[in-house]
């Protein structure tokens, strides 16, 4: 997976951006004479999610040839979460820094951010390779600027966490993939942008009128 996100990491910097960049995620057993088992449902939810994470714009789904190990729920999942995160996702960097202690081999998790006038979005995948499955759960510390004590509310799946100095914890399981919501405070929120009406001179010629 290292390898896999160096290369779509290089994809898009090297057309500068200027291109979508999708990915094809193998979502099924290739041959199963290989003894090579096909991705699980976390691995299918871990390696979609580290994509778009990575600046990816499409998803496609590689589907054969072992048709009765599809991991059709996965596929499911995902496109249901996408669809209602797409907006958010297709925003532009907000440039707030955030940062988390998770980013040595086999205690890596990699995240994306973005806003909206009233939300913070942290998208957070723990990258696992195929041998690291079975690796214990990792804590995991974020560090959020511009925040102090918020509550943060995790996408689909009915928990809160609490904010303290800019800063919350969580636990990542290998494959894990977790979506925090972060509400600004009051004063962060950007009021609506109000035009001042000024009054226009007008000048008319040849009358001597002119309205201030």
């Amino acid at each position: 997976m290292v390898d896999f996100m160096k290369g779509v990491d290089r994809m898009i910097e090297w057309n500068y951006n200027l291109i979508p960049a999708m990915s094809c995620i193998e979502v099924c057993d290739i041959r199963a004479y290989r003894g090579t088992p096909g991705p699980t449902y976390d691995q299918v939810l871990m390696e979609a999610w580290l994509n778009v994470v990575h600046g990816v714009k499409g998803i496609c789904w590689f589907h054969y040839f072992e048709y009765n190990t599809i991991q059709y729920q996965a596929m499911a999942d995902f496109c249901d979460q996408i669809t209602r995160l797409a907006k958010i996702v297709l925003g532009p960097d907000p440039g707030r820094e955030v940062t988390d202690n998770a980013n040595e081999p086999g205690r890596r998790v990699d995240l994306m951010v973005r806003e909206t006038d009233s939300l913070i979005y942290v998208f957070a995948v723990r990258l696992t390779e195929v041998d690291e499955v079975d690796s214990p759960a990792v804590e995991v510390t974020f560090k959020v600027a511009g925040i102090t004590n918020e509550q943060v509310e995790v996408f689909d799946e009915q928990r809160t966490l609490v904010v303290n100095n800019g800063e919350f914890k969580d636990s990542f399981a290998p494959n894990d993939v977790h979506i925090y919501l972060i509400t600004k405070t009051t004063a962060e929120l950007k009021p609506p942008l109000i035009q001042r009406y000024t009054k226009p001179e007008i000048d008319i010629y040849p009358n001597p009128i002119k309205i201030k």
